[in-house]
């Protein structure tokens, strides 16, 4: 999930380039009101980051630590030191997801927002569980970005597939029934979707990600699209060898 979290500084950083900083922008050409923009845009991902942090009741390290590195890698080591001091300042100033989300989605693409959820996720999983609380925060947070409920599940799916664990004495049949119920979440279809249902909900996601057409976006566009390419193959297959489909 790492080229996934690369892809997202590479996505906010093309968005904030086309919507705050160039000349003609949404927000004017004066450079110092850009900044501000720019700046209360890091201010935002922050609070939704905490969010999640503090979801399940304790602030764990991995997940602070994983934030920090992830504004480092997307704003620069000077710009995330000054976010993070912006925000311990204003720390006081109570906003709700519902508020957070209502400004952080305006004039943002549907693309940019699901990736700020892999983000968010990610923030989740960083310490090896996604609890139940976490998901409910998520939820909340993915329901206010204007983020569909099978999208909602499409990434769930890609994460806690990877936390999932059974113990020995777990039958093999329900790990089977896990990643099954996960396929069909990935390729956004019910369990109840005809074979030709399924093949064409493939095709589909196949034709939006697949890697050859996003030679013009650049590698870490590329790379990205590759390892989601890679978990739609991989839920297909599940899905194939359960049917039995040719």
């Amino acid at each position: 999930m790492k080229i996934i979290g690369y892809f997202l500084g590479y996505v906010i950083i093309i968005f904030l380039n086309e919507t705050f900083f160039k000349k003609n922008s949404l927000f004017g050409d004066t450079p110092n009101k850009r900044n501000q923009d720019a700046e209360s845009f890091e201010l935002k991902l922050l609070k939704l980051s905490v969010f999640v942090i503090k979801a399940d009741g304790q602030t764990s390290q991995k997940e602070l630590d994983f934030v920090r590195k992830k504004f480092v890698s997307m704003f620069g080591k000077a710009r995330a030191n000054r976010a993070f001091k912006v925000f311990r300042y204003k720390k006081n100033q109570k906003q709700s997801i519902v508020q957070v989300c209502a400004n952080i989605r305006q004039g943002m693409p549907i693309a940019v927002r699901s990736q700020l959820l892999h983000y968010l996720f990610k923030i989740a999983q960083v310490d090896g569980v996604i609890t139940t609380n976490e998901l409910r925060i998520l939820g909340q947070i993915a329901k206010n970005l204007r983020i569909t409920q099978r999208e909602f599940f499409a990434i769930r799916a890609m994460f806690m597939n990877q936390q999932r664990g059974y113990s020995r004495s777990s039958s093999r049949a329900a790990t089977s029934s896990y990643k099954v119920s996960n396929a069909y979440a990935i390729l956004e279809i019910d369990s109840s979707a005809s074979d030709a249902e399924v093949k064409t909900a493939y095709r589909t996601l196949v034709k939006k990600y697949h890697p050859d057409k996003l030679q013009h976006l650049g590698e870490i566009h590329i790379k990205a699209a590759t390892e989601k390419f890679k978990k739609i193959q991989e839920a297909y297959e599940i899905i194939k060898r359960k049917r039995s489909i040719i």
